[in-house]
């Protein structure tokens, strides 16, 4: 078994000087990290994140058990105290200190539960900003594809077809006509591999949008828990404005309603509190080391430098680890990043394996076109076929100038600097907190929001101090509600027989 994770490894980013910037995870997601983790046997499991793990998964759903757990015990005392308060035979009239008590306690959880709003609100834009960085990615990945295709078409017509179409002013009788036809075919020879080239890029990148998947899932399920989150609170704020409305009537019906309702609602506050804390545990230890956890999926040690090539992004310290790794590597590697939606880095992986080959072909292409025009305008005997080579020559380059102008343009939006910040927009979005970076760097990264920051605080806080409140409240009404003044029919009846 591996060694638990004491310290959170760092991890850089590079600022406009070339100077590192380094981070660490939020206090929070510390704290989380060093509570015990233990499974459904109460053994004591490795807090490091691994979910393909049966026995971390229990050690989560451990910890969702036990807000569970505390309101089985609350509804257990709950009921024991209604049943304690129905068997009383003598009824006491409400004083003013039990209705102050049930009132503050009331007001109490209204204020928990207010900020339970703007911790989900928090919560949610955390999770929004990671998706947005998620569909910033997918559009990128579907233009570097149109691009990919265009550059297609363009060296398919452009230059292989006009390259070919030479052939017909070679005269027929000159002695140039081989070397000539060997330039043009090594021209050809070199186009097609650019064309391989790019298309096994644009067909790995293409299996990249199956990850989208997961994150349209992670956008449906955020959209879902926000919603049921805000249900949740405002149908706890009605319940508060019919309590608050019945002790200032004294209203015993409203008061029994109350306690009727608000046993469906602890029990559905405690299961949110349960759902929220597990998932808040497996998220600190995600945050602690991400880093770590990549690691520990890989098995060769190419792999694990490609890792730490990307999520440092240090050129100080970490070296170009593409340099002689074979393609044998991708596809094992976009399998483990597309497991924790990490897959920003797999559109840098392709591109800089491929990219620095096809820029060799494209140089070699553009040499042999040289020798080919060189050669042909030497060997023509008039200027109307010289004009005619001049003109499908210039096309050739053109289109190969073309080439270039968008082999430079993927190799942009795959250089290293980008691509760690869009892994940090991601990541950010799940588990900042507080990068330790001055305030133009914060602002560069646009990491204003975060689930850690303040979002999940104050939500399992808020959800936390609304039960307790809540369970004051329901044992409050549970026992007092026969001694509040009768209802309004029995009201009307003591008024009509006091008239008679």
């Amino acid at each position: 078994m591996a060694k638990p994770i004491v310290a959170p490894p760092m991890s850089t980013v590079i600022d406009s000087s070339g100077a590192s910037k380094d981070y660490s995870p939020s206090q929070l997601a510390l704290k989380l990290h060093t509570l015990p983790h233990l499974d459904l046997t109460f053994q004591r499991v490795n807090s490091s994140f691994n979910p393909d793990l049966y026995r971390y998964r229990e050690a989560i759903l451990f910890w969702s058990i036990v807000p569970l757990v505390w309101m089985f015990l609350t509804m257990l005392v709950v009921v024991m105290y209604f049943c304690y308060h129905c068997c009383q035979s003598d009824v006491q009239k409400a004083g003013v200190c039990l209705k102050w008590s049930i009132a503050v306690l009331a007001l109490l959880s209204c204020g928990a539960v207010g900020a339970g709003f703007y911790g989900n609100e928090e919560t949610h834009k955390g999770l929004q900003h990671f998706i947005d960085a998620a569909k910033g990615i997918q559009f990128t990945t579907s233009q570097t594809r149109a691009q990919i295709k265009w550059m297609e078409v363009n060296l398919n017509h452009s230059v292989i077809s006009l390259a070919n179409d030479l052939r017909s002013n070679i005269p027929r009788s000159h002695s140039l006509r081989t070397e000539i036809n060997q330039h043009l075919d090594r021209s050809v020879r070199h186009v097609t591999s650019i064309i391989s080239s790019v298309l096994d890029i644009g067909f790995k990148v293409k299996r990249i949008d199956s990850t989208i998947e997961l994150v349209h899932y992670a956008g449906r399920y955020g959209f879902y828990r926000w919603l049921a989150m805000v249900l949740l609170f405002s149908w706890m704020m009605v319940l508060f404005v019919i309590l608050l409305f019945a002790v200032g009537k004294g209203s015993k019906y409203l008061m029994l309603a109350f306690g009727i309702l608000s046993i469906v609602s602890l029990i559905l506050c405690w299961l949110a509190a349960g759902l929220h804390l597990g998932v808040i545990i497996g998220t600190a230890d995600f945050c602690i080391a991400p880093l770590a956890y990549l690691e520990q999926m890989t098995e060769e040690k190419s792999d694990r430098e490609i890792i730490k090539y990307y999520m440092k992004c240090d050129h100080q310290f970490v070296d170009n680890p593409f340099k002689n790794v074979g393609y044998e590597t991708f596809p094992r590697f976009a399998y483990i990043l597309s497991k924790i939606f990490i897959y920003t880095f797999i559109r840098h992986l392709l591109a800089s394996q491929t990219i620095p080959s096809t820029y060799d072909n494209a140089r070699e292409a553009n040499i042999s076109l040289a020798k080919v025009h060189m050669s042909l305008l030497k060997i023509l005997p008039n200027s109307k076929e010289k004009e005619v080579v001049r003109d499908k020559m210039k096309k050739i380059f053109k289109g190969m100038d073309s080439t270039f102008q968008l082999l430079m343009h993927i190799n942009a939006l795959v250089e290293c600097t980008n691509l760690h910040k869009d892994y940090l927009d991601g990541v950010s979005g799940i588990c900042f907190n507080g990068l330790q970076f001055d305030n133009k760097i914060n602002n560069r990264l646009n990491v204003n929001y975060g689930i850690f920051r303040d979002g999940m605080v104050f939500l399992l806080v808020s959800i936390g101090l609304t039960g307790i409140f809540f369970t004051g409240v329901v044992l409050l009404t549970s026992g007092s509600w026969r001694s509040f003044t009768s209802g309004f029919g029995e009201k009307f009846k003591k008024s009509f027989n006091d008239q008679k």
